[in-house]
């Protein structure tokens, strides 16, 4: 969990594709709404050790 909530560990892609959910984000209870759901994607991602083959930048937006 730990290593998913470190953004210095995320790949370019995937910090651009936070700074789009980001930007979506209104109010501060939809930013962590946002944040929840990533943090959870983020989790699966790194344990299964595919965080960096995702194509982030063609993932849908939550």
């Amino acid at each position: 969990f730990k290593l998913a909530c470190d953004k210095q560990n995320w790949p370019d892609s995937l910090k651009k594709y936070w700074q789009s959910i980001e930007s979506r984000c209104t109010t501060n209870l939809l930013r962590s709404q946002a944040d929840e759901w990533l943090q959870g994607v983020l989790v699966d991602a790194f344990q299964k050790n595919i965080v960096t083959t995702i194509d982030w930048m063609n993932r849908p937006l939550p």
